[in-house]
């Protein structure tokens, strides 16, 4: 099992040359019974730059982040801070305008 497959929320991840560090907010495994029964992992951070979407968060696959990052050993961080409970709640809004934050507020947030 590869590191990305480990994660947790509150596991810092380093982005680009290992200069940006980004914390994981939530963690999502999907089992995939057909045709090669194996799990999905979904990994949710905060967003880098403002999309169309206007959403606070992103989300990637473990196997993108294995190419894309590399695991840190800074140490895990707390996400009972206001805009982390903030963004924690945004995930559960089912349009970007129901969001409590948006991408411009967390633009470079760790």
């Amino acid at each position: 099992m590869s590191w990305a497959h480990r994660l947790r929320p509150g596991d810092v991840i380093l982005f680009g040359r290992g200069r940006t560090p980004r914390v994981v907010l939530h963690v999502t495994d999907h089992r995939v019974p057909r045709p090669t029964p194996h799990v999905r992992r979904y990994v949710t951070l905060t967003i880098q730059r403002c999309s169309w979407t206007t959403r606070p968060t992103t989300l990637y696959l473990a196997h993108e982040l294995e190419r894309m990052a590399r695991p840190s050993r800074l140490p895990r961080q707390s996400l009972r801070t206001p805009i982390r409970k903030a963004l924690l709640a945004s995930l559960d809004a089912t349009d970007a305008r129901d969001c409590p934050v948006h991408c411009h507020e967390v633009v470079g947030l760790p």
